[in-house]
């Protein structure tokens, strides 16, 4: 039984490990540099999302061809989460990557049909985290979903600038 067991987990090790030296993790950040990254995450967030007083958020996009306003209770950067590099990642200079998580209390979706309840969970097309990569000692912080997120709803384009997919020109030629 011995002999078969071993050459098994043997080759089970092998496997393994290979792929585990693919990804490294990317370092434990001190406090100061949390505090950096929560700064350009919050920079990049400010772009899309106006802040009240009151501890509320607010912020507008086109959902489903309407314009719609989101409000927020309580939206803020939960935690931090460490990801990992690929070594090709590492040869390109990314020396870190850093998920900034987004969470709320509740929030509500406001549009010409009216008003929504306070929902918990996740706003619909709103990103649930900001990418903080480190490269060459450099922060950049990205977040592609906030590119749909205004703060002045009249900064929404009517439609959506995006080229009609095969669907969409089928449903078209119906009307």
């Amino acid at each position: 039984m011995k002999s078969i067991l071993f050459p098994t987990l043997a080759a089970l090790v092998l496997q393994i490990g290979p792929t585990q030296a693919e990804t490294i993790a990317s370092q434990p950040l001190r406090p100061s540099q949390k505090t950096a990254v929560l700064e350009h995450a919050k920079e990049l967030l400010l772009r899309s999302v106006r802040f009240e007083a009151d501890g509320t958020a607010a912020s507008h996009y086109l959902r489903r061809g309407i314009k719609t306003r989101v409000e927020w209770r309580n939206l803020v950067f939960r935690q931090l989460i460490l990801g990992s590099v690929s070594p090709s990642e590492r040869e390109r200079g990314i020396d870190r990557r850093i998920y900034a998580q987004l969470g709320s209390d509740a929030y509500r979706l406001i549009d010409a049909t009216g008003i929504s309840p306070w929902r918990s969970g996740h706003c619909p097309g709103f990103p649930g985290f900001v990418t903080i990569e480190e490269i060459h000692g450099e922060l950049f912080v990205h977040a592609p979903e906030l590119d749909e997120f205004v703060i002045n709803p009249g900064q929404i384009p009517a439609q959506p600038n995006r080229p009609q997919l095969g669907d969409d020109r089928a449903v078209a030629k119906k009307f």
